[in-house]
């Protein structure tokens, strides 16, 4: 491997390391990923300190989102990454109150790319309903809900479909490693499908897998970057 490849690839994770700048920060991180598929790369590849695997928080709520954790789900299995609950007991009111962490589980490079992903999209996601909400008014919390499955199935589409079109070589590159399967296992964790039903509206879902198929286009899971992402 050429060494000014790696070294490229070292300066671009520095510099998503010391910026101030989320949005410079994110695209160094990706570019740092689309090299490092291009040229068939790990981490340990790159030699850098930071090939721990580490879980790192991406959301906190008082009761688990099915929504959320979905989301999540699907940004982690397209961004060599796992997901994990954390439930930790707080003080809210003078009461005794539970508190749930989503952590993306991954190597720091490719948990703080997804966190970056999955955060644009929940701002996306909420900011899209809104609107279409004020052209369909009355929609109530199902709408809400089914706009949000849709979003969700539209990004799994999207990046499904951007991997098909991949080699082999480098869809493999985005496969989870097998060092994050390894530490999920050790977990010991119970099964984490979710039985709630998805919520019915179809017209909502189809506005929102629209919008979910959009914002994938621009976050390419093969993690293309000029720059500044495309919102």
């Amino acid at each position: 491997m050429p060494t000014n490849i790696v070294d490229k690839i070292r300066k671009l994770l520095q510099l998503a390391e010391g910026t101030s700048s989320n949005g410079e920060a994110e695209a160094a991180m990706l570019q740092a990923q689309k090299l490092m598929a291009q040229h068939h790369l790990e981490m340990r590849d790159i030699e850098v300190s930071t090939s721990a695997i580490v879980e790192f928080g991406a959301d906190e709520m008082l009761r688990p989102s099915t929504e959320r954790a979905r989301l999540a789900n699907v940004i982690a299995k397209n961004f060599r990454c796992d997901t994990l609950w954390v439930r930790r007991w707080g003080v809210v009111r003078g009461k005794p109150t539970p508190k749930y962490t989503l952590s993306f589980v991954g190597f720091p490079v490719d948990v703080e790319i997804a966190d970056a992903v999955y955060k644009t999209a929940l701002v996306t996601m909420k900011s899209q309903y809104a609107t279409w909400r004020k052209l369909n008014p009355g929609r109530g919390r199902n709408g809400s809900r089914a706009f949000q499955n849709g979003f969700i199935a539209g990004l799994r589409d999207e990046y499904d479909r951007q991997r098909a079109g991949m080699s082999d070589a480098r869809a493999l590159v985005l496969v989870t490693p097998a060092k994050v399967t390894e530490y999920m296992l050790n977990l010991n964790l119970a099964d984490r499908r979710s039985n709630s039903k998805p919520a019915y509206d179809p017209q909502a879902r189809s506005a929102g897998a629209a919008a979910g198929k959009a914002f994938g286009t621009g976050r390419a899971v093969e993690g293309a970057a000029k720059g500044q992402l495309s919102s």
